[in-house]
């Protein structure tokens, strides 16, 4: 029986229909990533804290640990709605298109939404709730930066970086 005769054998065809297609470009500069970084909290910033007074929210030091929680519960919802999409099928947020750069695998394929939630973001932050050492954590993710290959611990976790698309399209 060969694997054509194979009822429960993947198609053969389907294998190239998969394959996600190469994206161009170099390394996105560290100025334009943190551009990037910037609009991305400006938009959340513009969106959260209306939520926040709707909701009734208002962060003190009374406040218990379940309320801090549940209000970044609401914020990483509100930024996943805002981005998650965005990530999953172009590897950009709205900061990143503005910048025109996206996240891709060092490999140079584009990534998923695994690539970019599940690996790149997820981990970090659930780390970054751990009190003290979630602070240490995220400073030291971003001052990863500082490396020529120009990419954070994030970046390095889920196997991608960030290209420039200027660079891409001769622009």
């Amino acid at each position: 029986m060969t694997s054509s005769d194979n009822p429960f054998a993947a198609p053969a065809s389907g294998a190239a229909a998969l394959t996600p297609e190469p994206v161009e470009g170099e390394l996105a500069s560290r100025g334009s990533r943190l551009a990037a970084a910037i609009i991305d909290v400006l938009i959340m910033m513009a969106v959260f804290f209306p939520i926040i007074l709707v909701l009734g929210f208002t962060v003190t030091e009374q406040q218990g640990p379940m309320v801090q929680i549940m209000i970044g519960g609401v914020a990483v919802l509100v930024s996943l709605g805002i981005n998650g999409w965005l990530l999953h099928t172009r590897g950009q947020t709205l900061g990143k298109m503005v910048m025109k750069i996206r996240i891709v695998r060092v490999d140079g394929v584009a990534t998923t939404g695994w690539d970019t939630i599940g690996k790149r973001l997820l981990p970090l932050w659930l780390v970054q709730m751990i009190p003290v050492i979630g602070s240490f954590l995220g400073l030291l993710d971003v001052l990863f930066i500082f490396r020529q290959d120009r990419r954070c611990l994030h970046d390095m976790i889920a196997g991608t970086e960030v290209i420039s698309l200027k660079s891409a399209s001769g622009r």
